[in-house]
């Protein structure tokens, strides 16, 4: 039973990160990725 379970619960995480991952695309532009990547340098 704790196979399911976890199961269940990795689908879910893996649903949650698809949905995640549209939201934050449009809003990721190329000049605020290269402000990051300089900020943390």
């Amino acid at each position: 039973m704790p196979f399911f379970v976890a199961g269940v619960l990795n689908i879910m995480l893996f649903f949650f990160n698809i949905m995640l991952f549209f939201f934050a695309v449009p809003k990721l532009t190329t000049a605020k990725i290269e402000a990051i990547r300089t900020g943390s340098e």
